[in-house]
């Protein structure tokens, strides 16, 4: 199967109790949230006393991520740390964010594996360590996640069925 180098899977990314509206663009090597607008309470109240805790937040969320025994821990970078082609002039899906934008990456090596539940709900579920990370896709497209996920060798448990080795972590 010939498979395109990217896929955007998501349109929000929840760390815990905390989320973000932005895309979620997956590679074969690593998955990249986007934390374009904070969709939590405590964050939004955080903006209407000059924003003091968006960086502190992004630094939380890294650190207790980090804490899980994974040999490549997810990062709070930017827009300018993802590759080249998905910042592209033109033709990078991410080609007209600002290169300070934050992003959360999370390394193919973090993930056990990806879990999908249930076909009546449009999230993604992903342990790493004591932390969830959830990602919400399009309700109308999760075999087209599914399948670009499988093919690229993810590890999942897709509604029941593993792939790509899931679950022999």
């Amino acid at each position: 199967m010939d498979t395109a180098p990217y896929k955007k899977i998501g349109y929000e990314t929840a760390v815990d109790n905390r989320r973000w509206a932005g895309p979620v663009i997956a590679t074969p090597d690593a998955l990249y949230c986007a934390l374009l607008i904070s969709n939590s309470r405590g964050d939004l109240l955080a903006r209407g006393m000059g924003g003091a805790l968006g960086g502190a937040i992004g630094g939380l969320i890294v650190h207790g991520i980090m804490k899980s025994t994974a040999t490549a821990p997810p990062v709070d970078g930017t827009i300018a740390d993802v590759p080249e082609f998905l910042r592209a002039p033109g033709t990078g899906p991410w080609r007209k964010f600002k290169p300070a934008q934050r992003v959360l990456i999370i390394p193919r090596k973090a993930i056990s594996e990806i879990v999908k539940n249930s076909w009546i709900n449009n999230t993604l579920l992903i342990r790493l360590g004591h932390q969830r990370v959830i990602i919400s896709h399009n309700v109308f497209s999760p075999g087209g996640v599914r399948e670009y996920l499988a093919a690229t060798g993810w590890p999942m448990v897709w509604r029941g069925k593993a792939y790509n080795d899931a679950g022999t972590y």
